[in-house]
């Protein structure tokens, strides 16, 4: 691994020292031109560079460029029906873009018949831009630009959500809108839902999209009939970057330290092949020895006992089988290096005459450490309601190390035809893995506690993969009355992969310093693969004719989506044969253990063949299913400006449901979903004023369950020791009824204030609950009886020279959320007095608090950001109904982050200083006054740099 991280930072390093002849010496002027009365977008406005005469016209996008020389320019935009608009003073600096949007009023100087003239402003990219597609949006919004994204540190889409007011990321990952996550909340790119790769979840991880490739994120909290319908509480929407203002070409470097997983000489690592070190895995496949149908038969428990009577045929295949496997089960230590990554990302706009190529390509590629020491973890249940505490179902001490490869690339290509056709193909293309090596110790009582300690240990490693393209057209039909066609497909496959996951435990004395391999509450050594393949197609198209007046408009369209998934496992039990050399006899080594001298065949004696370790075949026909997911929609959508004030958007969407999971064990029952529904919407828009809007909205949606969670497959997480069986029987959709109430004052620049409220009833919610009968920690996938959910939204953003002129240079944003909700069921599991048939959605924090105070001094090239996330207690696993199975709360933690960014010409250099406090993550139950701990550990202080060169 050395090797290749020295070949890594020379490719850097050369690619630095590039000498580029070709340094661009222009600049560009680019902006968007919005209509003042419906915040819309200006199609086909000519816009005249006064000083050159160059003329252009504004896009699908009401977006514009100009390549010019440094200098200072005037602009005059016209549009039939308005009056001109001069814009004076627009200054061009060399290899930079000078932003400038507009808007233009059919009514201002008309009276008199003259131009407009305004002095232009310094606009920096698209923050204002951003609050402009707020502003105009037909539905509650909020957005993140890429400007904001880079002010605040955040590397993929995952890390820049958490600054949305209302949002929660969990894990990093998988987001959180309203309190509602995973099936409630929806992430697509450039409006086409992207799947998930994690068997486990329903949203998908938006760690996977780097800041790099985006342009905007959109985050829509209300439905329209042209959205899909199966969101509640947020639409994820990623706009990835189209066209660039100038041809450029950057390469970013970037290293990182963590303050407890960075040089540090106890990190945990595993036997891994040369390429794992780009996160791909090319030696712990299933072996042949445990594929072949003929040999795979001996490996039963059955075939065990036969060989031991003298089958020579069903010996060699059991020895062939045990040892076919990777001789390791606990982990070896080294030192761990820095975080480091390397991001090259190429754009260009090709102008041909009236047509205009638009090409984006980036490649990047990061490896991070995370080494988590002290990991606490328990398993907590009431036996009997008369005593003061919960009864210890095991308590453990973890050291969890991982290291992550990710690599991602994206080319884009669009083609704009003339000023009314665009076509378009993006291909994305993600390859991420977690190579994670696990320790425990701690007891299981009733039969294990100090000093006879539990042992643990876990080895895996999973890739998970995303390949996604997309095309995509928009027509503009002058002819008639400018209607416009947008039609986008995709095809995307993504995959999970758990090649050799491995899990073996002991028996250690702490005072006599013995070892036990085998005892009644041990659980037995397991090795197993696991493989999941989603392929899913997605067809769309969306007609828009605007009527005699231009605020007005009818849309109609449809959705095809359609998704295979096969998931596959194989699962293996290690047993100890009678000529097995006990662990304690090997110094408790347990690689020595497993180990070729301790493994399949040991001696032939007298005609009988005697065996050390050996495998058997645990795979259950049930561990492997297929299912498919169906889902055809279309809508009519109104949007009707009825005084000029008061606008309305809305209409409705059916969507028809066929999903099916089919276990490869045909006993099993098939879990079905075939569903009609319509889904009606309407928004009500406001304008008080120009720059005041009230929105009132009432929509319904829905939410599905997963392939897996209505399959009859069980799946283990051997690094949590959790269990998670599907749900073929009775599990359905939900419905959810959603009323929605804003009030959003636009101050002018990227100044807002904003307050929302929400109100959501369920029908048939689903939950993740505990079962309450086993001793371990199974889950299952339920509909409860009803939901209820109420929240609370507040925005603010205002720069502080109204305080005081010399704070003209500070801003300060803040968003906060307060959200309270309910979730019930009147099917106790009991009439225990601990019987609990109401809690709060899982997920859903009491309060999510967002602040920063941002520093920007555009003309030197500083921008610093203090920035704090907090986040309230929220539900993190519903315990049984009957109560002996506590809620499990995520308690409260608050996230200091702080990051400068400063320009020297064409090379960026961004610190950051994240995770300040080292808040603990913790998760645990109260009973009767105590709290008691299912999870504790801290994840340390990150300090990254980043180093960029434009050219």
């Amino acid at each position: 691994m050395q090797a290749y991280m020295q070949r890594f930072i020379l490719s850097a390093l050369l690619l630095c020292s590039l000498t580029i002849s070709n340094l661009l010496a222009q600049g560009a002027i680019s902006g968007t031109v919005y209509d003042k009365a419906s915040g819309e977008t200006v199609i086909g406005a000519s816009v005249l560079e006064k000083t050159t005469g160059a003329v252009t016209i504004t896009d699908f996008d009401g977006k514009y460029t100009f390549k010019l020389d440094p200098g200072t320019y005037t602009l005059e935009f016209s549009y039939i029906g308005y009056p001109n608009l001069l814009v004076e003073g627009v200054e061009v600096k060399k290899g930079e873009i000078a932003y400038q949007d507009v808007t233009m009023s059919d009514e201002d100087g008309v009276e008199l018949d003259l131009d407009v003239t305004v002095k232009a402003t310094r606009v920096t990219n698209s923050e204002v831009g951003v609050l402009m597609l707020r502003k105009e949006a037909a539905v509650v919004t909020d957005n993140i630009g890429a400007q904001e994204m880079a002010r605040y540190g955040a590397s993929d889409a995952g890390g820049a959500l958490k600054k949305v007011t209302g949002t929660s990321v969990e894990g990093g990952k998988y987001i959180f809108v309203r309190g509602l996550g995973d099936r409630y909340s929806l992430a697509q790119l450039n409006g086409l839902t992207i799947p998930s790769t994690d068997p486990y979840r329903n949203s998908a991880q938006l760690d996977l999209v780097p800041t790099n490739l985006i342009d905007n994120i959109s985050t829509a909290k209300t439905s329209s009939p042209d959205q899909p319908g199966n969101f509640t509480g947020g639409n994820v929407n990623i706009i990835t970057k189209k066209f660039p203002e100038l041809e450029t070409f950057q390469i970013s470097l970037s290293t990182g330290y963590n303050s407890q997983s960075n040089f540090i000489d106890n990190f945990q690592t595993q036997e891994t092949p040369s390429n794992d070190y780009f996160g791909f895995d090319n030696s712990r496949g299933l072996p042949t020895a445990l594929t072949d149908p003929a040999s795979r038969e001996f490996l039963s428990r059955g075939g065990a006992l036969d060989a031991n009577r003298g089958d020579q045929a069903s010996a060699e295949a059991i020895d062939a089988a045990a040892r076919s496997v990777i001789p390791q089960v606990a982990p070896d230590q080294e030192r761990s290096f820095l975080d480091h990554g390397l991001a090259l990302s190429y754009g260009n706009r090709i102008d041909m005459g009236k047509n205009r190529l638009g090409v984006i390509a980036t490649a990047s590629f990061k490896q991070d450490y995370q080494h988590l020491d002290n990991f606490k973890v328990g398993n907590w249940r009431v036996i009997n309601t008369e005593r003061d505490s919960m009864d210890n179902n095991g308590v453990f001490n973890q050291n969890r190390s991982t290291i992550n490869p990710t690599l991602t690339g994206l080319l884009g290509l669009t083609y704009r035809i003339g000023d009314n056709n665009e076509i378009g193909f993006t291909g994305m293309y993600n390859h991420s893995s977690q190579t994670t090596s696990l320790t425990s110790l701690g007891e299981r009582p009733n039969d294990l506690f100090a000093p006879r300690l539990v042992q643990g240990f876990a080895l895996s490693h999973i890739e998970q993969e995303l390949i996604n393209y997309q095309a995509s057209g928009e027509h503009v039909l002058p002819n008639l009355n400018n209607l416009k066609i947008e039609w986008r497909g995709s095809l995307v496959n993504s995959s999970q992969y758990e090649p050799q996951t491995r899990f073996f435990e002991n028996i250690f004395n702490t005072e006599t310093g013995q070892y036990e391999e085998d005892g009644a509450d041990l659980n037995s050594p397991f090795y197993f693969w696991r493989e999941l393949q989603d392929e899913q197609k997605i067809g769309k198209i969306d007609i828009t004719l605007p009527l005699a007046n231009k605020s007005n408009s009818i849309k109609v369209g449809g959705l095809y989506s359609i998704k295979d998934r096969v998931s596959t496992q194989d699962a293996f039990r290690l047993r100890y044969g009678t000529r097995s050399t006990p662990l304690d006899e090997l110094g408790g080594d347990q690689n020595a253990f497993v180990a070729d001298a301790n493994m399949g065949i040991a001696e032939l004696a007298n005609g009988r063949y005697r065996f050390a370790n050996y495998l058997i075949d645990d795979t259950e026909a049930s561990d492997s299913y297929e299912g498919s997911e169906e889902i055809l929609a279309t809508y009519g959508m109104l949007t009707y400006q009825i005084t000029d004030k008061l606008k309305f958007v809305g209409g409705a969407r059916l969507e028809i449901t066929n999903t099916e999971a089919v276990s490869q064990d045909t006993s099993e029952t098939v879990g079905r979903i075939e569903e009609t529904d319509l889904l009606p919407s309407g928004n009500f828009i406001y304008e008080l004023t120009k720059d005041f809007n009230i929105r009132a909205s009432y929509s319904k949606t829905i939410a599905r369950p997963t392939l897996r969670e209505i399959s009859s497959f069980t799946i283990i997480d051997p690094l949590t020791n959790t269990f998670e069986r599907g749900n073929p029987d009775s599990l359905g959709r939900s419905l959810i009824d959603n009323f929605d109430l804003r009030f959003e004052y636009f101050l002018g620049g990227n100044e807002l204030v904003a307050l929302s409220g929400y109100y959501k009833k369920f029908t048939d919610p689903i939950a993740r609950v505990q079962l309450p009968v086993s001793p371990n920690n199974e889950f299952q996938y339920q509909n409860m009886d009803e939901g209820h959910l109420f929240g609370v939204e507040f925005e603010l953003r205002k720069k502080l020279g109204f305080v005081w002129n010399k704070l003209q240079n500070f801003s300060f944003i803040t968003n906060a959320s307060f959200i309270f909700s309910d979730i019930s069921t009147n099917n106790s599991d009991s009439d225990s007095e601990l019987a609990i048939t109401s809690r709060n959605f899982i997920g859903q924090p009491d309060y999510i608090i967002n602040a920063a105070l941002n520093y920007s001094l555009p003309e030197q090239g500083w921008d610093i950001a203090l920035a704090a996330n907090a986040t309230g207690d929220r539900v993190a696993t519903i315990g049984s109904f009957s109560g002996n199975r506590r809620d499990q709360i995520a308690r409260a933690r608050t996230q200091l982050d702080f990051i400068a960014s400063k320009k020297f010409g064409r090379v960026g250099t961004r610190l950051s200083i994240l995770n300040i406090l080292d808040d603990p993550f913790r998760v645990s139950a109260d009973y009767k006054g105590a709290e008691y701990i299912f999870q504790d550990f801290r994840r340390g202080v990150d300090v990254k740099f980043n180093v960029s060169f434009t050219f």
